[in-house]
């Protein structure tokens, strides 16, 4: 195995060993997504970031994410994606004009804007949006716009007393009688998505709200997990 770069960040910290610990590597696209996960696993952090070669022509650069149980996590707004940027930024692999510049990174299959901004010779900050903001999911949904999914249309007009489900019975489970976890993280984009019990992620999520049927999960504006 060859060597690989890496760097540790302390994302949303304002000094060392604070905030949120991330481990971002410098690979290639000629390293294995298992080797991806064996390293993920070997640093044991919540996620570790691959900065990689983009494999969209409108994309500056390609960003993969694996938690330490080796599943990939596809969110663009969390640290493991704000780490990894500054990481680009710091090392001087972005190229600026001015004090701020847009840049698009490839996470799964989309492609999303990053915006750096710089004072002073230093980053001053790293923004990004989400791809709910721009489809109008999950909190930033429209009940009143016709394009949105109807389910969370419904939930949007349903009044405290009217919607489903019920709060959790502790930080990681659901009461017997509502079994469904539905759970909203930066790594879903801002959606709810819930989990079912015989699902593969549902002992690693905990839940915000939880559900007597996937019907009202769906009806609450909730989406299925991918697992």
């Amino acid at each position: 195995m060859k060597a690989l770069p890496f760097h540790i960040v302390d994302v949303f910290a304002a000094e060392p060993l604070t905030g949120n610990p991330l481990f971002v590597v410098e690979a290639g696209a000629d390293v294995a997504v298992d080797v991806f996960r064996r390293i993920a696993r070997e640093f044991n952090q919540s996620e570790t970031t691959f900065l990689l070669p983009p494999t969209r022509p409108e994309a500056d650069w390609r960003l993969r994410s694996f938690s330490a149980a080796g599943v990939e996590v596809f969110g663009a707004g969390g640290h493991n994606t704000l780490g990894a940027w500054w990481v680009l930024a710091d090392t001087g692999r972005l190229s600026f004009e001015g004090s701020k510049a847009v840049f698009r990174q490839e996470i799964g299959d989309r492609v999303l804007p990053v915006t750096i901004s710089r004072a002073a010779g230093r980053i001053a900050d790293v923004t990004m949006e989400q791809e709910a903001r721009d489809q109008k999911r999950g909190l930033w949904a429209d009940p009143s716009d016709p394009t949105t999914p109807t389910s969370v249309a419904d939930a949007g007009r349903l009044g405290p007393s009217e919607r489903p489900g019920v709060g959790p019975e502790s930080v990681w489970a659901c009461p017997a009688l509502q079994p469904v976890k539905g759970s909203s993280t930066v790594y879903s984009g801002g959606r709810c998505i819930y989990h079912v019990p015989e699902g593969e992620l549902y002992s690693a999520t905990k839940p915000d709200r939880c559900y007597k049927s996937v019907d009202d999960a769906r009806m609450d504006g909730c989406q299925p997990s991918r697992r």
